[in-house]
């Protein structure tokens, strides 16, 4: 029997370390006070545990920013428009994507840390709706204010669900939300993407390739937490125990939302034991001819899905290598079979 050390990867919790501790010494606050039915103080818990979470987030944006500031002729002037300081943020970082936007440095990545934060805030927003709505006191709140509190829940959950998409209690506290509003159709579609989710999961998919069919991320986003589970899985594997790890890879590509995608995986012995991990790669190779991978009898791949994926296979095998991984065989499946590479 096959079995896998990264079954519970998680990309939330993986980025989560980056975050200052500190930020659950807030949210713990703010839970006790929610539990006591003090909603307003649990908010101000909640407010200032995502200052904190979010503080890595905003940082390097606002280092550029200050640097900005600076007289045109300056050394720190110059260096914020420097090509050179995104290779330097990338490195601190440690994340693949760093871009300029607007004379910004901008970073994708998902944080768990303030998600949980504007989740917690969310549901206090709509205890705080409940409790003044069964006070039944006009004096104190007008029916306008009391709106008011559903509409920064329902801000608070988006937000929560946007930062880290595979965050499901983002999206339950967004629905709960919108019902409360009166938004039932909004309501609707957003329970059945929650459904959607869990059965994709039910499916095999994980949990990025999953969020990437609901449209919840983008390719930029899928490419960056496969990156992260590979780079986990690579360091599994080599802390595992056993000298000279020798793996097996298996390469196939999927029709996923109408095109082409590339899939990996690794299998390996660890401590005596067979184990294998998939979807080390979920990369789009062919925006179009998804249907053309059922075609039998091994799926026909495009000629654009195969000039990528074998960039990309040459890419994975320098990455394991660079990782210190032997790959002793390769098997190509679903619409690679018998392709030399």
């Amino acid at each position: 029997e096959t079995s896998s050390i990264m079954t519970n990867f998680s990309i939330g919790e993986h980025f989560q370390s980056r975050v200052d501790s500190k930020w659950e010494v807030q949210k713990d606050a703010g839970n006790r006070f929610f539990k006591e039915l003090k909603y307003d103080d649990a908010i101000t818990c909640y407010s200032d545990a995502l200052f904190i979470a979010s503080g890595y987030e905003l940082a390097v944006p606002f280092l550029i920013k200050e640097l900005q500031k600076r007289k045109s002729n300056s050394a720190m002037y110059k260096f914020s428009h420097m090509p050179a300081l995104c290779d330097i943020v990338r490195k601190f970082l440690n994340v693949p994507w760093v871009r300029f936007l607007n004379k910004e440095i901008k970073v994708r990545f998902p944080n768990l840390a303030a998600a949980i934060c504007l989740s917690n805030r969310s549901i206090s927003y709509m205890q705080l709706y409940k409790q003044r709505l069964n006070e039944n006191s006009s004096s104190h709140s007008s029916e306008e204010k009391l709106r008011d509190l559903l509409i920064q829940s329902k801000k608070d959950a988006d937000k929560a669900r946007k930062i880290c998409p595979t965050y499901v209690k983002g999206h339950h506290r967004y629905a709960e939300a919108q019902k409360l509003l009166g938004n039932m159709e909004e309501y609707n579609a957003v329970q059945i993407e929650i459904t959607n989710y869990s059965q994709l999961l039910a499916s095999g998919l994980k949990e990025f390739a999953s969020a990437f069919v609901l449209d919840w991320i983008q390719i930029p986003e899928l490419e960056m937490y496969t990156h992260f589970r590979r780079q986990a899985v690579y360091k599994k594997i080599l802390s595992s125990g056993e000298n000279d790890t020798v793996c097996s890879a298996i390469i196939s590509l999927v029709p996923l939302c109408g095109g082409q995608f590339m899939t990996s995986s690794l299998s390996y012995i660890s401590n005596w034991e067979q184990k294998s991990d998939e979807q080390l790669h979920v990369s789009l190779v062919d925006v179009a001819n998804g249907d053309d991978l059922e075609l039998p009898p091994n799926g026909r791949a495009s000629s654009e899905g195969i000039k990528n994926a074998l960039r990309m296979i040459a890419s994975f095998f320098a990455e394991l290598e660079e990782a210190g991984i032997v790959v002793m065989s390769l098997m190509l499946g679903q619409g690679l079979v018998g392709m030399e590479v």
